[in-house]
């Protein structure tokens, strides 16, 4: 495997606060990453765990592995085998699979607890949400929370609390998806927005910019790809209002979203050209260049950039701001009892995904 370390030193003044602190270049294609605790893991046509910092890589397993993935339960949640696969949990200590499911196509996955009930919700070929969970016996079973009857393939998952009723609610593609009041009663479906064009339009990534400001960002629609900024009405079941953030030239496959320094960082995926944004509920800025990304994961005081061919230990420095209100994170309550929440372990995932909290 060839290693390479490099200074950023000669970039515009407006690109002088994303810094690459240490890059890998790998020859093997990686599909999807996750950060738990000072580990990077990456999967692709092999599994591997990377030291942070230092980068330093042992391969865990050999084989053809999907795009979704995290890290949950002690272990990883994949996708082994493509187009369609199994489900496999491959615990830490000896990473052997176990066969959860199969005819998988798993785009998005992430750690969750649904009313006490310790699990993984995952997006099964785009038309259904199903939550997972072992039972007593170390027997995995599924719950179907909802499944989708669109044109578009539905993805991206993040848990957050949309209505204000204490119980945590899902985001995927072009809906929110509200929690009912328990385990055995069923979730209810509500429009976001309607990009529904093409199959790929609803392969979403989300984020709060702002109290009741959603980012949303086309991950899989190439140069015609839309990132914006939807406000929550007073009534979050009506669609919500859409402010379209535009770039010159447009936007990339912008896949990779991650917070950092009170602005949201929004990477694309396309090709050598690719570009990184912060973006604030204001405007966006272009803070790197030529750097392709599949995710931006936050891990301790540095972001672990992932692209298709290299690992980089990323450092932003945040800008200073113009006067006048600034955005900032939605606060965090306490969830009611029952209520679906991401688990106290930190685990960074593909995505999506951002902390949960409401608007």
């Amino acid at each position: 495997m060839r290693a390479c370390l490099f200074l950023l030193l000669s970039l515009p003044a407006a690109a002088q606060r994303l810094s690459v602190i240490e890059t890998r270049a790998v020859d093997h294609e990686i599909r999807g990453a996750a950060v738990d605790r000072r580990t990077l893991y990456t999967w692709g046509d092999e599994l591997r765990a990377w030291s942070i910092p230092g980068l330093r890589s042992r391969l865990l397993a050999s084989g053809d592995f999907g795009e979704g993935g995290c890290a949950a339960g002690g272990g990883l949640v994949l996708q082994q085998g493509r187009p369609l696969g199994k489900l496999v949990w491959l615990d830490a200590a000896r990473y052997s699979p176990v066969v959860l499911d199969d005819e998988i196509d798993m785009h998005d996955c992430l750690p969750a607890v649904l009313f006490g009930r310790r699990g993984v919700l995952m997006v099964q070929r785009g038309m259904q949400v199903r939550f997972y969970e072992r039972d007593a016996a170390g027997r995995w079973r599924y719950r179907e929370i909802y499944s989708f009857y669109t044109a578009s393939y539905q993805a991206g998952l993040l848990l957050t609390d949309v209505d204000g009723d204490g119980r945590t609610d899902i985001l995927c593609g072009n809906y929110w998806i509200r929690s009912p009041e328990r385990f055995e009663l069923p979730w209810r479906l509500f429009a976001i927005n309607t990009w529904n064009e093409t199959p790929l339009s609803a392969m979403s990534r989300f984020a709060w910019i702002a109290p009741g400001r959603l980012l949303i960002a086309q991950a899989h629609a190439g140069q015609d790809a839309r990132v914006a900024i939807f406000e929550k009405p007073s009534d979050p079941r009506r669609l919500w209002r859409e402010r379209r953030i535009e770039v010159t030239p447009g936007w990339r496959a912008p896949h990779a979203l991650a917070s950092a320094g009170g602005v949201q960082l929004v990477g694309e995926s396309g090709g050598d050209a690719a570009r990184v944004f912060a973006v604030s509920a204001r405007d966006a800025r272009q803070v790197q260049s030529r750097l392709p990304l599949l995710a931006l994961i936050p891990a301790g005081p540095r972001l672990a950039g992932v692209g298709r061919r290299h690992l980089s230990l990323l450092r932003y420095a945040g800008t200073r701001r113009r006067p006048g209100p600034s955005p900032r994170e939605p606060a965090k309550t306490s969830p009611a009892p029952g209520s679906l929440r991401a688990p106290r372990r930190r685990a960074a995932r593909l995505p999506g995904s951002a902390s949960p909290g409401p608007p």
